[in-house]
């Protein structure tokens, strides 16, 4: 089981709960307040360094033996938002302090963080391909020295005269470019027809492109 103690950056919080639930995993929250004497120590304990779940801030203690670790402890439960690294994640395999959103993965198992990173890896190819589309999209339309509106002719056809559907049509097109997205195999397949090119030509990348790869 997962034991978090937050902290009161409520945007963090909020983010790593929705990821954390995201994937529906289970988890217990705490806040800092729930942190009293003896939890601490359960804390101190767990680690070979106990300055590594403390702020910064407090290493100025770390040769100061002016103050007991009594005092020092109560010093901590004082100022709990501000003495620890928060949040704080307690699991079997130890005690993880200073939470980030990105560290979030490493807290799902082994055949979770294979998915995410198998879905990251698909959502990178999509984007590469949108950039390849859209790169050669704008040579082919150079080469051609068609106009933006002769193309919106030719591709919308039956639009010519309904103004309405017109700039709709325009809006899509200009979304997909905008967001380096690869527009409806449909949209590609015209567009392969007005510029003359075949279909796969689109996701060619140039030369430059394999220039970079191969440096």
């Amino acid at each position: 089981m997962i034991t978090i103690y937050f902290g009161n950056d409520d945007a963090l919080n909020k983010a790593i709960k929705y990821r954390l639930n995201s994937y529906q995993l289970d988890y217990q929250e705490f806040t800092s307040n729930d942190i009293d004497h003896r939890t601490l120590i359960s804390f101190l304990c767990q680690t070979t360094d106990m300055f590594n779940l403390l702020a910064p801030k407090l290493m100025v203690y770390k040769l100061d033996n002016r103050l007991t670790i009594s005092q020092f402890i109560k010093k901590i439960l004082a100022d709990r938002e501000n003495c620890l690294r928060l949040p704080l994640v307690v699991t079997d395999k130890g005690i993880f302090p200073g939470l980030t959103l990105e560290e979030v993965g490493t807290l799902f198992p082994k055949e979770v963080r294979k998915a995410e990173r198998f879905q990251l890896l698909q959502r990178l190819k999509e984007l590469d391909k949108g950039r390849l589309f859209w790169c050669n999209f704008e040579r082919f339309r150079k080469q051609s020295e068609l106009r933006w509106f002769e193309i919106y002719d030719l591709l919308f056809p039956k639009a010519i005269n309904d103004l309405t559907t017109i700039k709709a049509n325009r809006d899509r097109l200009h979304h997909y470019q905008k967001t380096r997205t690869v527009p409806p195999t449909s949209i590609v397949q015209k567009l392969a027809d007005i510029f003359l090119v075949d279909y796969d030509d689109f996701f060619q990348k140039s030369v430059l492109d394999l220039q970079m790869i191969n440096k």
